[in-house]
């Protein structure tokens, strides 16, 4: 999925319905990757509620990553404190394009391990 601006609760609900629905179509043990390279930093309210969601499907998460470009620092700082407060180890946010690819590759098979790389290649 690729999000960009996340303005309102309302950005943020329609953002989790689409995640979960994606979710329910892939089954336990889901792997999602998100491109966050274009998105805009949100506030603390959002970011709060953002973590929530996550939180709420750890149980079912095989593996996650998102997608930041390495210059939109303060969008960075604030997704590293988003993936932290959603507690788990199998989500991670990456700046690097291969270390993403490495992280998630050990999950998918090779038809998705090139839809992966697509998905990276496309532009928001």
């Amino acid at each position: 999925m690729r999000v960009g601006r996340l303005a309102n609760l309302a950005d943020i609900d329609a953002l989790k319905a689409s995640a979960a629905a994606a979710m329910r179509l892939a089954g336990p043990a889901f792997v999602i990757c998100a491109d966050h390279r274009f998105a805009s930093p949100v506030s603390t309210d959002l970011a709060d509620s953002w973590s929530r969601a996550m939180r709420s499907v750890n149980r079912n998460l095989g593996r996650s990553a998102i997608f930041l470009h390495p210059a939109n620092t303060t969008f960075n700082l604030q997704i590293q404190r988003v993936v932290q407060c959603a507690g788990s180890d199998a989500r991670r946010a990456f700046t690097d394009r291969k270390e993403l690819l490495d992280w998630l590759d050990v999950r998918l098979t090779e038809a998705e391990r090139a839809a992966l790389r697509t998905f990276l290649d496309g532009q928001a």
